[in-house]
C-alpha cells in the first residue's frame, strides 16, 4: 500500500517522532492488608480484596528523537466491578472469617518516563529509562457472611457497604525497554521496570465501626512492572496491537493509626495483571525500515540471517508470580491452604549455542536475585477455637537454573523452548498465633525443575533481546515443626513460580557458525 505524499506527511521539528494512541485494559488483582498487634509477632487481622476485575480506558504517547532520547507516558482509569473480600480476625478466642461481595470500586494509574536508546537502528531499539509511576485504587466490600465454624454470628445484607480500602502508590522507576521489528509490519516491544522506592498512602473504612473509622495506613516499600505488546502496522502511520502486563507493590515499613491508639505494624500487598488492546498513530519522521516496508520506498529491506552459534552472556530483569501450597491436616481455610507470592527478579546468564541450518541447540546457566513473597492463612482451624487460623508465608531470595534449549531461527528471530534443573533460596515463616505468639522461620535451598520458552531477536550482529517465560517447581521444603502442633509439618508441601523477563545478551566473537 503506497504511503502518503511527502507534501502531506506530518513532520516534527528537530528529528522527533511521536506515537500516540489509546488502549482498553482488562485485568484482575488483589489488595492485601496484614495487621499486627502491639506485639509485631501477633497477627491480629488480615483483609484480602481478591479477584478484583477491572476495566480501564487508557491513553498513551511516546516521543523519540533520532539521537536516541525518548520520553513517554500513559494515563488510565476505570471501574473495579467484582471480587471477593475475605476478612479474618485472629484473637486468642472466637476466630472470625467473613466474606463480602465486592463492587463499585475504581482505579487509576499513570506513568512518565525519560530515557535513552543505546541501540537505535531502523526500528530496532534497546534503551534504559527512569521515571515516575503511580497507582490508585478503592475497593468496596458489601455484606458479611461468617465462614468460621466457631466464629461470632456476623451477618449483614449484601446491600450494605461494610468495608473499604483506599490506597495510592507513588514510585520511582528504573527500567529497560526493547523494540524488535519481527517482519515488515510486526513489532514486538518489551518493557521491564524495578521500582526501588514506592510510598503508600491510604486509609481503611469500617463503616459500622465509628470507633476506628477511618484508619490511616501510610507506608513505603517497592514494586515491579512488566509489559509486552505485539503490534501490527496497518499503514505506515496507523498500528493496532495486543499486549499483557503485570504490576506488583509491597511495603517494607507501614502502620495503621487507630484513633487514640498506638501505631500498629502493617504489611500491604497490591497486585494487578491482565491484557490490553491498543491502536496508535505516528507523526513525524519514519525510520528507514518502516518507510520501506510500507511503500514509501519501493526497495525491500535487506534480510540478514543471524548467526546464533557461539558463547553469550547477558543480564535479565523481570517479575515473578508464585504459590506455596501447604499439606494442611485441618479443615481447609476459606481462603485456601496456600500463599500467593509476587515480586521481582534480576540477574544474569551465560550460555553456548550450536547452529545447524535453521536449528539452534544450546545450554544455559542462569542466576537471579529475587524478592518474590506473600502470606496467607495456610492452615485451617485446629480443634480448639482459640488457636484457629495459622499465618504462613514464603519469600524467595534467589533463583537459578541449568537448562538446555532447542530453537528455530529465521531472519533475526529465534523461537525456542527450554528446560532443565533449577534451585531457589527460600525462607518460610509460620506464625504460631495462640500457641506462643511467635514467628518460626526456616531458610533453605530447594531443588526442582523448570520449563519454558521465548523469543530472542538480534538487534545487532552481537546484541540480542529476549522475551522469556519460565515455570519453576521446587517441590517440598525441608520440614520444620513446633511442639504445640506435634509433628505437623509447617513448611510448604510445594512451591511453584512463574516468571516473565526481558533479557539482553552479547555474543562473544569466539565461535563461528557451522
Amino acid at each position: 500500500m503506497p504511503g502518503p505524499d511527502a507534501a502531506t506527511t506530518p513532520v516534527l521539528l528537530g528529528g522527533w517522532t511521536i506515537e500516540a494512541g489509546s488502549r482498553y485494559f482488562g485485568s484482575t488483582g488483589r489488595m492485601q492488608k496484614d495487621l499486627y498487634g502491639l506485639r509485631p509477632t501477633h497477627l491480629v487481622s488480615r483483609l484480602i480484596y481478591g479477584d478484583q476485575t477491572g476495566h480501564a480506558a487508557e491513553t498513551f504517547f511516546r516521543f523519540d528523537h533520532k539521537s536516541g532520547f525518548f520520553a513517554r507516558g500513559n494515563l488510565g482509569l476505570g471501574p473495579l466491578v467484582d471480587g471477593k473480600l475475605n476478612d479474618e480476625d485472629f484473637p486468642y478466642i472466637n476466630y472470625s472469617n467473613t466474606n463480602s461481595d465486592m463492587k463499585s470500586g475504581r482505579f487509576t494509574y499513570g506513568t512518565a518516563d525519560v530515557g535513552y536508546n543505546f541501540i537505535n537502528d531502523d526500528g530496532r531499539r534497546l534503551g534504559a529509562y527512569v521515571g515516575y509511576h503511580s497507582f490508585y485504587e478503592r475497593a468496596n466490600g458489601f455484606g458479611i457472611q461468617q465462614q468460621a465454624t466457631n466464629g461470632p454470628p456476623l451477618e449483614a445484607s449484601k446491600s450494605f457497604l461494610v468495608l473499604s480500602e483506599t490506597e495510592t502508590w507513588r514510585a520511582a522507576a528504573i527500567g529497560i525497554n526493547a523494540q524488535a521489528r519481527l517482519s515488515d509490519r510486526l513489532k514486538l516491544e518489551v518493557d521491564a521496570a524495578y521500582l526501588p522506592y514506592a510510598s503508600r498512602s491510604g486509609f481503611d473504612n469500617h463503616w459500622f465501626r465509628a470507633d476506628i473509622n477511618p484508619t490511616p495506613d501510610p507506608g513505603h516499600g517497592w514494586g515491579t512492572q512488566f509489559e509486552a505488546v505485539l503490534s501490527y502496522a496497518v499503514s505506515d502511520r496507523f498500528s493496532v496491537g495486543v499486549g499483557g502486563r503485570y504490576w506488583f507493590f509491597t511495603t517494607d515499613s507501614a502502620y495503621s493509626q487507630f484513633p487514640g491508639g498506638s501505631p500498629q505494624t502493617t504489611k500491604f500487598y497490591s497486585e494487578r495483571y491482565g491484557g490490553f488492546l491498543q491502536a496508535s498513530y505516528k507523526s513525524g519522521e519514519l525510520d528507514t525500515a518502516q518507510a520501506k516496508a510500507n511503500g514509501i520506498d519501493k526497495e525491500p529491506p535487506p534480510v540478514m540471517p543471524t548467526n546464533w552459534a557461539g558463547v553469550y552472556l547477558g543480564g535479565t530483569i523481570g517479575a515473578g508470580k508464585g504459590r506455596s501450597h501447604y499439606a494442611d491436616p485441618f479443615p481447609t481455610p476459606v481462603s485456601g491452604d496456600y500463599a500467593d507470592l509476587g515480586g521481582a527478579m534480576f540477574g544474569g546468564q551465560i550460555g553456548i549455542n550450536y547452529q545447524t541450518g535453521s536449528w539452534v541447540l544450546g545450554l544455559e546457566a542462569s542466576g537471579y536475585w529475587a524478592n518474590v513473597q506473600g502470606t496467607n492463612t495456610c492452615f485451617g482451624a485446629f480443634p480448639s477455637p482459640q488457636i484457629a487460623g495459622f499465618n504462613c508465608g514464603s519469600q524467595i531470595d534467589a533463583l537459578g537454573a541449568l537448562t538446555g534449549r532447542v530453537g528455530y531461527a529465521f531472519d533475526r528471530t529465534l523461537l525456542y523452548v527450554k528446560g532443565g534443573s533449577a534451585w531457589d533460596r527460600q525462607t518460610n515463616q509460620f506464625n504460631t498465633g495462640g500457641i506462643s505468639g511467635t514467628i518460626l522461620t526456616n531458610g533453605n535451598t530447594n531443588w526442582g525443575w523448570t520449563v519454558g520458552g521465548g523469543l530472542e531477536y538480534a538487534l545487532l550482529p552481537n546484541w540480542s533481546m529476549a522475551l522469556e517465560y519460565k515455570y519453576y517447581d521446587f517441590g517440598k521444603s525441608p520440614v520444620f515443626t513446633t511442639a504445640g502442633l506435634g509433628s505437623v509439618p509447617l513448611s510448604p508441601n510445594s512451591t511453584t513460580v512463574q516468571t516473565v523477563s526481558l533479557g539482553v545478551n552479547y555474543k562473544l566473537p569466539i565461535l563461528g557458525a557451522r
